[in-house]
C-alpha cells in the first residue's frame, strides 16, 4: 500500500548521503528538485527507436523468468487467459504494492549489474508482463531523496531490515538520473512526470554478506542485457525496457521532454481538414470528445509506460473485444505502427481505430492502413502471398481453387514490379486501381471492427470510472453519483447522456370531432402564491382569440375567395391582438434567446404555411389536452402560400402566450419581411384588413424578429426550420441578438433557415454543378434550389430520413401546392422520436399548385 512505501520513505537519510560524493562514487547527480518541472515544458526530444527483431538468433533465458521467446508462429492464448484477459482491467502495480490512483508522479529505474551484465525487471503475475520497476514520487521529498529510497524499496521488496541495510550501505556504484518526461492530462490540464533513474550496482558489494546482487522475488527479476537488447521480450508492457537499456556503458546527456495536449489534439479534425487523416476522423464523426476520451484511456492502459507495444496492443484489443483472431491482431499492429518503429504513440492508435471504425470512409488514409495492414514484411510491397491473403478475406467463403482463380484475375489487373527475386505491388499501384472505375473493388470492406470503437471506449470508462468511486462503504462519492446520473438508466431522466433513436415505422392517428372549449380546464387547483396560468382565465385576449378563430374556421371561405377573420371588424380584432402582441414581445424579450432548450416529450411540428384546416386537426389530435399533454415545438414557417397565414399567425401567437412554458415558436424562412412581399402573407394583410392591415403585417414581423431560431431537445437533439450552419456553435448562437429585422445580413441566421439537407448523390450533383471537389467542401455547397444559404450533405412533405438515420425532416401542411402528401408530426420522448402521420385526407388544400 501507499502507507507502506511512504513509511519506509519516512526513515531517517543520514547526513553523509547529503553530500555529491561517498567512497568516490558519484551519487544523484543532477540535483534536480520537485520545484523545477515546470521549466522543462520547453525542452523536447523524441524517443529512440526500438531495435529491430532479430530472426534466427537464440538466448538462454534465465531460469525462473517468464520471459516469452518471439517464435516463428505465434502461439495462441488459451480461452481461459484469452477470457481472463477480457475480464481484467490490466493496470500495472507500483513496487511496493497497489495504491489508489492510477495515475500519478513515478520513478522508474534502470538498475545494471555489471558483473553479472544483468537488468532489473518488475514482473507484473497478474497480467504476465514485465516492465522496469517504478515507485509512486512521495509528495512530501525532493525527487532525488524520493528516487533514492524507492531504489532501496525495490532491491528490498519493502522488507524494512534489508531496506535499512541497503540506506546504510549503499551497493551503488553510480546512481543519477537520465530522463524527466512529463505528460499532459486532459481536462485538468495537469503535468504527471516520470522520471528514470540509472542505478549501477557495485560489483564489489557483495563481498558484504548483507548483500547479494541478482536476487530474484515474486516482483523483481534479472534478465541478461543482451537478451532484451535483442528485442526478444515480447512481453514487456513498454518501449522503454529496450530503450534504456542501450544507454547503459554510453555517456548519455539527462533527456528532458513532455507531450502537451496539442500534440495530443493535433489531428482533431479541422473544417476544412488540413490532411487525409484530419479527414478520415472527421468523416467518420470523430469528435473533440472523443479524442479526449481515448487520450485519457490510452493513458490509462499504457500508464507509467506512455506507447504501446504488441503486448500491450493485444490486451488493448482483447479488453474491449475490438479482435480476438491473434493473427489478425499481430497485423492490425503493423498496420498500426505508421512510424515502423515497434511501438504504437497515442497519434497512431487514434488514427489506426478511426481506419477500423466501422463506418469510417474508406478514402485515401484508410487504403494506407489497409495497405500496411496486408504489406507483412514492411517492404512497401504486397507479394504474392500477401495479395492471397487479401483474396482470401474478400472471399472468406471460396475454395483454394477459386480463391487462385481470383488471385491469378486479380493480380493481373496491376501493373507489378520486381523486387528481388519476387513481384510486387507498390502502394502507389494499389491506390491507382482501388480508385478507378474499373478496377480492383472491395476493399473498403476490409480491416472493419465489428462494433463502433469510441461509443463503446466511452461506456466502458463510464462504467470502470463508477465502479472506482465506490468507498468503503459502499456507497457512491459526489463524482460517482454525476457518472450514475450521466451514464446508467433508472436514474434522473434529466442527468442521463442520452442516445436518440428514430423509429422507420409509423403510427396513423384519426381524430373524431372534439369541440374546444376552455371549460375542461376549470377545475384545476391553482396555487394562490403563483400567477394565475392565461389559459385558467376563460376572458383572457388569448383565449378569446383562440375562441374567435375556431368560430371562423367553418366560415373561412374558399381558396378562390378567402375570408379574413373579424376583416368587417378589425377594432374587435384588435382588442384581442393588441394584448397578445405585447405579452409575446414581453414574453420574447424576457425568457427566451435565439437558442432555446426544450424538455421531452415533445411533438414538434413542421411547416403550417397558412393552412388553418390542418392547424385545427393537428390541435384535435395531437395537443386537445393541452397543457396536459408533451411541450409543443413548431419549426416556423407559419405564413406565406397558404390563404389564412393570418389566422395561422394569430392562432399560434395566442397558444404561445396562453401556454409559454410548454409550447416553442422557432422562426422560419418565411417570417421574413422580404419573403413575405415576394409571396402572399403581406398582400394577404393588407388584402383582408385594408388600411389596417400594412401595420398588422408590421406587428406580425416585429413577433417574427424576435422569435428563436434554434430549438435544443433534452440537450442533445438540434431542431431548426432550415438546417445547421457551416461554421458555428451552439454558443455563438445563443450570442445573436434578440431582434434581427434583416437575417439576409447576418450570415448565421440566414444559414439556420435556409439550409437544407439533401442525399450524397443530389450533394454530387450540385458540387459538378458548380465544378467544386465534394471532398473539399466540408459537407457544405451552396444551395442552388434557393438560391440561399447552403446545401449540407429535401425540405420534403411529410417526413423523410437522412444521413443514416441521424437527420429527420417534417412537413405539416398536406396538400402542399398541388402535392398529395398528408400532414406529419414528429414525437419525441424517452429517446424515441417517431414520426407521425395525421388523418388530413378529407381536409381542403389551402395552396395554390405552384
Amino acid at each position: 500500500m501507499k502507507k507502506r512505501i511512504l513509511d519506509l520513505m519516512a526513515l531517517k537519510i543520514p547526513d553523509k548521503l547529503n553530500r555529491s560524493t561517498i567512497k568516490g562514487s558519484t551519487i544523484l547527480s543532477s540535483q534536480i528538485s520537485q520545484q523545477q518541472p515546470q521549466h522543462l515544458e520547453s525542452l523536447k526530444t523524441q524517443f529512440q527507436t526500438l531495435a529491430p527483431i532479430k530472426e534466427n538468433v537464440t538466448y538462454e533465458t534465465p531460469k525462473n523468468v517468464p520471459i516469452k521467446k518471439e517464435t516463428v508462429k505465434f502461439v495462441q492464448l488459451s480461452p481461459k487467459q484469452e477470457a481472463s484477459i477480457m475480464n481484467v482491467d490490466v493496470h500495472l502495480i507500483p513496487d511496493g504494492g497497489q495504491i489508489t490512483e492510477r495515475i500519478y508522479d513515478c520513478c522508474a529505474y534502470l538498475i545494471y549489474c555489471p558483473l553479472h551484465d544483468q537488468l532489473a525487471v518488475s514482473y507484473q503475475l497478474e497480467c504476465d508482463v514485465v516492465w522496469l520497476p517504478f515507485i509512486p514520487l512521495p509528495s512530501n521529498r525532493s525527487w532525488n531523496e524520493g528516487a533514492l529510497y524507492g531504489s532501496f524499496l525495490v532491491l528490498s521488496g519493502g522488507v524494512s531490515d534489508q531496506f535499512i541495510e541497503l540506506r546504510d550501505n549503499m551497493p551503488y556504484m553510480e546512481a543519477f538520473l537520465v530522463e524527466v518526461f512529463r505528460f499532459q492530462m486532459p481536462q485538468t490540464n495537469e503535468f504527471v512526470n516520470r522520471l528514470v533513474y540509472y542505478v549501477r550496482l557495485n560489483p564489489n558489494a557483495n563481498n558484504n554478506n548483507n548483500f547479494k546482487c541478482c536476487q530474484e522475488t515474486d516482483r523483481l527479476k534479472w534478465l541478461k542485457l543482451e537478451f532484451i537488447n535483442s528485442g526478444l521480450v515480447d512481453n514487456a508492457w513498454g518501449p522503454e525496457l529496450v530503450h534504456f537499456s542501450k544507454w547503459i556503458g554510453l555517456q548519455t546527456p539527462q533527456r528532458i521532454h513532455s507531450y502537451s495536449l496539442t500534440e495530443a489534439y493535433r489531428f482533431v479534425p479541422h473544417n476544412p481538414p488540413h490532411n487525409i487523416d484530419e479527414m478520415m476522423l472527421q468523416r467518420a464523426n470523430i469528435t473533440h470528445k472523443d479524442v479526449e476520451r481515448l487520450y485519457y484511456d490510452f493513458i490509462d492502459h499504457c500508464f507509467p509506460s506512455f506507447s504501446m507495444t504488441f503486448c500491450s496492443f493485444q490486451y488493448y484489443m482483447l479488453k474491449y473485444d475490438f479482435e480476438r483472431d491473434h493473427i489478425r491482431i499481430r497485423r492490425l499492429f503493423k498496420a498500426f505502427n505508421i512510424n515502423r518503429n515497434g511501438y504504437i504513440s497515442f497519434s497512431e492508435l487514434l488514427l489506426g481505430l478511426a481506419a477500423i471504425e466501422p463506418n469510417s470512409v474508406h478514402g485515401e488514409a484508410r487504403m494506407k492502413f489497409v495497405f500496411r495492414y496486408y504489406d507483412h514484411r514492411n517492404k512497401g510491397f504486397l507479394f504474392e502471398e500477401d495479395f492471397r491473403r487479401m483474396i482470401r478475406d474478400l472471399n472468406p467463403n471460396d475454395n483454394e481453387t477459386e480463391i487462385d482463380r481470383k488471385v491469378i484475375e486479380g493480380a493481373s489487373k496491376f501493373r507489378l514490379e520486381v523486387v528481388g527475386d519476387k513481384f510486387g505491388i507498390s502502394y502507389d499501384e494499389f491506390y491507382r486501381l482501388v480508385t478507378i472505375s474499373d478496377g480492383f473493388r472491395g476493399t473498403s470492406s476490409l480491416c472493419r471492427a465489428k462494433k463502433e470503437i469510441f461509443s463503446l471506449i466511452t461506456r466502458v470508462n463510464a462504467n470502470r470510472l463508477l465502479k472506482q468511486t465506490q468507498n468503503d462503504n459502499g456507497e457512491t462519492n459526489k463524482l460517482g453519483t454525476i457518472v450514475e446520473k450521466k451514464f446508467h438508466k433508472g436514474t434522473c431522466q434529466r442527468c442521463k447522456e442520452l442516445e436518440w433513436i428514430i423509429l422507420p415505422n409509423m403510427l396513423k392517428q384519426t381524430y373524431a370531432k372534439v369541440t374546444f372549449d376552455m371549460k375542461i380546464l376549470k377545475g384545476l387547483h391553482v396555487n394562490k402564491k403563483r400567477p394565475i396560468d392565461h389559459y385558467l382565465l376563460e376572458e383572457h385576449p388569448a383565449a378569446r382569440l383562440m375562441a374567435a378563430i375556431h368560430q371562423f374556421a367553418p366560415n373561412k371561405g374558399l381558396m378562390s375567395n378567402p375570408n379574413g377573420i373579424l376583416a368587417k371588424d378589425i377594432p374587435r380584432l384588435m382588442l384581442m391582438f393588441q394584448p397578445v402582441y405585447d405579452e409575446m414581445m414581453r414574453l420574447l424579450n424576457t425568457t427566451e434567446g435565439k437558442c432555446v432548450t426544450v424538455s421531452s416529450p415533445c411533438y414538434i411540428i413542421g411547416d403550417i404555411h397558412g393552412n388553418l384546416e390542418d392547424l385545427l386537426t393537428l390541435e384535435r389530435t395531437v395537443w386537445r389536452s393541452l397543457p396536459m399533454c408533451p411541450n409543443l415545438l413548431f419549426l416556423g414557417d407559419y405564413v406565406d402560400r397558404g390563404k389564412w397565414s393570418t389566422e395561422c399567425a394569430l392562432y399560434v401567437f395566442a397558444l404561445k402566450v396562453l401556454y409559454p412554458h410548454r409550447v416553442t415558436l422557432l422562426r422560419g424562412n418565411h417570417e421574413i419581411r422580404d419573403i413575405q412581399r415576394k409571396y402572399s402573407f403581406y398582400n394577404e394583410c393588407t388584402n383582408k384588413f385594408k388600411s389596417s392591415g400594412e401595420k398588422i403585417w408590421d406587428m406580425f414581423n416585429k413577433v417574427f424578429d424576435r422569435l428563436p431560431i434554434v430549438g435544443i431537445l433534452d440537450n442533445t437533439v438540434y431542431a431548426a426550420h432550415g438546417g445547421i450552419p457551416h461554421e458555428s456553435t451552439i454558443e455563438d448562437i445563443a450570442r445573436l441578438p434578440l431582434d434581427i429585422a434583416s437575417p439576409e445580413r447576418c450570415e448565421l441566421v440566414w444559414e439556420i433557415v435556409w439550409s437544407d439537407p439533401v442525399h450524397n448523390n443530389v450533394f454530387q450533383q450540385v458540387c459538378e454543378l458548380l465544378d467544386e471537389n465534394p471532398n473539399q467542401t466540408g459537407g457544405f455547397v451552396k444551395n442552388t434550389k434557393r438560391g440561399a444559404a447552403w446545401f449540407f450533405n429535401a425540405e420534403v412533405c411529410g417526413f423523410w430520413f437522412h444521413f443514416g438515420d441521424k437527420c429527420v425532416t417534417v412537413f405539416s401542411c398536406s396538400h402542399y401546392c398541388g402535392n398529395q402528401n398528408e400532414c406529419a408530426v414528429l414525437f419525441a420522448n424517452q429517446e424515441l422520436i417517431r414520426p407521425i402521420r395525421i388523418d388530413t385526407h378529407n381536409n381542403a388544400p389551402a395552396t395554390d399548385d405552384h
